[in-house]
């Protein structure tokens, strides 16, 4: 079987890295707005790749291939976002934690300023009531002036220290006031996170369901799959019980016509090769021998419409079928040798008659299955394929 698949296709060039967030979108430092206007865009174009391998693009193969790299793509994105949720529940909990200690912290020092604000409270009704007729008491009781001087200096040192409480408490007081704004700036960064890890959590479901569709899609594709690769399979064997047929009944003719010389022509003006015999990685390539996949000829890719010539002189036998090779020949050519030219667009010649070397016997086109303008070309002794290389110096 042969095929033909774009490398930019399967370069996967639409399921890229997301495109970077513009500067005007988020406030710069915005990490927050950032990292959801990134998930989202990722998002988008994993929906944008999902509706492209159902809507675009009709190759199995290349759906397969699409597939299995979209598939990679949703699962390190889930592992990313379940990390994400991780990180962001870890700094909830830490963040969680300082307000807890920070509530502790404004509790104790809000009792400690309750005791002392209440024992500054009495200490200045008592002096409110008894002050000076305290310090004249002083003045007048004194036995000397060094007495006096002492009783004063007491009574100063007395006021220095109320004076000193006063600022203390006033300090502790501010400290608290700082505590409390601090503890709602990071009630609220704790709702800001709250809100984040919500989103989070959204974005990881939209990610799962997606997931969920690729596998759906997948498993179509398998279901496909096996179906066509037993379709495959089965020309592959139909073809080679028409190649033993015709061999029996045409051999002799096209001998006598002069072919079977083991010699061939190269099958048509291009000589672009875009694959080659042997063992493929191509879903749709039927097994063969030991192979799972196996190219059993050359592609030689060219304009829709080019002449295809006879390799050599032989039998021509026509065949027209909606898979596979689509319409192809087999011209027997004698002494077991024959030829197979698949995917072409029309014939040029009769069924069954004998044709020249080089004589165009049909044209180049894209039926069956095949995804672009080719010719499948085959060579085969005694029924088993040939590298064409060999024979064609490619």
């Amino acid at each position: 079987m042969a095929y033909v698949v774009a490398g930019s296709v399967l370069g996967l060039s639409w399921l890229g890295e997301a495109p970077a967030v513009q500067a005007d979108s988020c406030a710069a430092g915005d990490y927050i707005c950032q990292s959801l206007q990134q998930a989202k865009q990722q998002q988008n174009q994993n929906q944008a790749a999902l509706d492209k391998l159902k809507a675009t693009i009709n190759d199995l193969a290349t759906q397969v291939n699409l597939l299995a790299t979209t598939l990679h793509s949703l699962e390190a994105q889930l592992n990313s976002k379940q990390n994400e949720i991780a990180a962001t529940n870890g700094r909830i909990a830490e963040i969680q934690r300082q307000i807890r200690f920070t509530n502790a912290d404004i509790d104790r020092r809000t009792a400690d300023l309750n005791v002392r604000q209440e024992r500054l409270n009495e200490r200045v009704r008592t002096m409110d009531k008894q002050g000076h007729v305290r310090y004249l008491e002083l003045v007048v009781t004194a036995a000397n002036f060094n007495q006096l001087v002492d009783r004063v200096l007491s009574t100063q040192q007395v006021v220095v220290a109320d004076r000193k409480l006063l600022d203390t408490l006033n300090s502790d007081k501010a400290d608290v006031l700082a505590l409390e704004k601090d503890e709602q700036a990071k009630q609220g960064q704790e709702t800001e996170l709250l809100s984040l890890q919500q989103t989070q959590r959204d974005e990881l479901q939209a990610t799962t369901d997606q997931q969920s569709q690729a596998l759906a899609i997948q498993q179509a594709l398998e279901a496909q799959y096996a179906n066509q690769i037993a379709q495959a399979t089965a020309q592959q064997a139909q073809v080679d019980q028409q190649v033993k047929d015709l061999q029996a009944a045409y051999d002799a003719e096209a001998r006598g016509g002069g072919g079977g010389t083991g010699k061939f022509l190269w099958p048509q003006v291009s000589h672009y090769m875009s694959q080659g015999f042997g063992p493929s990685d191509l879903l749709l390539e039927p097994p063969y021998g030991n192979y799972a996949h196996f190219h059993t000829g050359i592609d030689i890719a060219g304009p829709y419409g080019t002449p295809i010539w006879a390799s050599d002189t032989g039998v021509v036998n026509e065949y027209s079928t909606g898979y596979g090779y689509g319409n192809y020949i087999v011209i027997v050519h004698g002494n077991g040798w024959s030829t197979l030219y698949g995917h072409m667009s029309g014939f040029n010649v009769p069924d069954h008659t004998l044709v020249a070397k080089g004589q165009t016997i049909g044209f180049e086109g894209s039926t069956g299955w095949s995804t672009g303008p080719h010719l499948h070309f085959e060579i085969r002794f005694n029924n088993v394929p040939q590298d064409p290389c060999t024979y064609l110096g490619c």
